[in-house]
């Protein structure tokens, strides 16, 4: 199955350490800083709210996963477009430095994976696989 022309990858070292970028990755206040106008939903799993563009567009968003310290998934997606899967990962890079990947898909493609997997038979919720 082919899925690179529909799946966003961004994959960068930052120079703070991991605890500042998980907290910049989690707070609202600090996530709108770099991802979006406002952000109003707690990052905690289960949580709903939105994310306004910096445009207007407002996204409707669910918080699927925490691992804390590790990673964030969430699944958004403004009126009539697709929902996507986004997933905030973050890790230990050289000299105290943190690697941040962030990925984002269509959750069709995620549904479809999943389906593959369990040959056929995935007819559950959302599955963020790690």
């Amino acid at each position: 199955m082919e899925l690179q022309e529909d799946v966003v990858r961004r994959d960068v070292t930052l120079d703070a350490g991991r605890a500042a970028v998980w907290r910049a990755l989690t707070d609202p206040g600090r996530l709108a800083r770099w991802l979006a106008a406002t952000v109003d939903v707690d990052l905690h799993e289960g949580a709903t709210g939105t994310i306004t563009d910096r445009d207007g567009t407002v996204r409707d968003v669910v918080v699927e996963e925490v691992l804390p310290g590790r990673r964030v998934a969430l699944r958004w997606a403004a009126d009539g477009e697709e929902p996507t899967l986004v997933e905030l990962t973050v890790d230990d890079a050289p000299g105290g430095r943190t690697r941040l990947v962030v990925v984002e898909m269509p959750v069709r493609l995620v549904r479809a994976v999943a389906d593959e997997a369990v040959g056929g038979a995935f007819r559950g919720p959302m599955l963020v696989a790690a």
